[in-house]
């Protein structure tokens, strides 16, 4: 499975093992599309099928086989979940998925390569990138102050600002 990270379960809800998960995306509608998943978290990843899906507005309502009461549906909470990439939320023109950023070379203003993206941190305040530099790890929020263009084709990221290098 080609993974792709689109929800984390918030809590149980109900008496029979549904959970109920927020977005990454914002979007929902693609969720009742979605058969597996993976589920991450507290040092554990299981791999379970969907039952059964309910969409109610914005909130997302999943029932997974073998999680049949409150007390398994409530041991998920805070599991990441991860979807094989053709049932993650599709994506629109120049849209990407954030861990497609892992690899790409980090561009300074003069165009050199400072860097390689290895990881991705969803924070409070804002999305990170990790870039590994030759002077070690810096954390770059992904903000337009710092952050310019994406070319996933080139494998490239442009740094408009390079004071946190």
């Amino acid at each position: 499975m080609n993974l792709i990270a689109t929800a984390y379960i918030q809590t149980s809800f109900g008496l029979k093992g549904e959970v109920r998960v927020k977005s990454i995306s914002g979007e929902v509608s693609h969720f009742s599309n979605i058969t597996k998943a993976v589920l991450r978290g507290k040092g554990s990843e299981q791999e379970c099928t969907i039952e059964r899906v309910r969409i109610v507005g914005d909130k997302v309502y999943i029932k997974f086989e073998h999680i049949n009461t409150r007390e398994e549906a409530k041991a998920l909470a805070s599991f990441a979940m991860f979807v094989d990439r053709s049932e993650a939320n599709p994506l629109k023109e120049g849209e990407f998925y954030f861990q497609d950023l892992i690899g790409l070379d980090v561009l300074g203003l003069d165009g050199r390569v400072v860097g390689k993206v290895s990881a991705i941190f969803d924070t409070f305040a804002q999305d990170t990138i990790e870039v590994k530099t030759e002077g070690g790890v810096r954390l770059i929020p992904y903000l337009d102050q710092f952050i310019g263009e994406v070319s996933l084709e080139d494998g490239t990221i442009q740094l408009v600002n390079e004071e946190l290098l």
